[in-house]
């Protein structure tokens, strides 16, 4: 029973490698899946990114559903930097607000997929070290009425609490690049 004990000691010593001395494994690549079928990937163009360049986040979004989902940027989207950790947030969206109405939708058919590439750009972070990136994502299912820009004085909050009601959102997080 000790050299069990001792072997799973060594084991759960050797896979926390440089952990266990306050270093941090770098992520690669994050994996997700919605209950509505939408599956999501993330991955930094580079897992090291020389001071001063911006820093890139690839994805991936694939709709495995059977009906179409439109995801939802938002054109101000935005960036915060707090503590390490570097937030590309979701789409924000007050119902019965009255700021702009600025959204753009991609639609995802069903069985395909989209990819794109979130810049960070470097006058938003600063220093040598390892920042822990978040980045948030909205969808909806259908964009009837949503797909426009508000009429000549017309009052965005119609638009934004339609919006509101019908947007999903996410985040996935811990993707981490270096600074060097």
């Amino acid at each position: 029973m000790e050299v069990v004990r001792w072997g799973l000691l060594l084991l759960l010593t050797l896979s926390l490698g440089d952990e266990a001395s306050g270093q941090y494994s770098l992520i690669k690549g994050i994996h997700a899946q919605t209950a509505d079928g939408l599956l999501i990937r993330l991955w930094p163009a580079r897992q090291t990114v020389i001071a001063g360049s911006p820093i890139v986040v690839n994805y991936k979004v694939r709709n495995t559903a059977a009906r179409a989902v439109y995801l939802v940027w938002d054109r101000s989207q935005d960036i915060t930097v707090d503590r390490g950790t570097i937030t590309i947030s979701i789409p924000y969206v007050a119902s019965g607000g009255h700021k702009e109405y600025n959204y753009r939708f991609v639609n995802i058919p069903p069985g395909k997929s989209v990819t794109g590439r979130l810049v960070i750009p470097p006058d938003r972070y600063e220093g040598s070290t390892v920042w822990d990136i978040q980045v948030g994502f909205g969808y909806v299912g259908d964009i009837k009425g949503l797909d426009r820009h508000p009429l000549p004085g017309e009052d965005p909050a119609r638009l934004m609490g339609l919006l509101s009601s019908r947007l999903l959102t996410l985040s996935l997080g811990h993707l981490t690049v270096k600074i060097d």
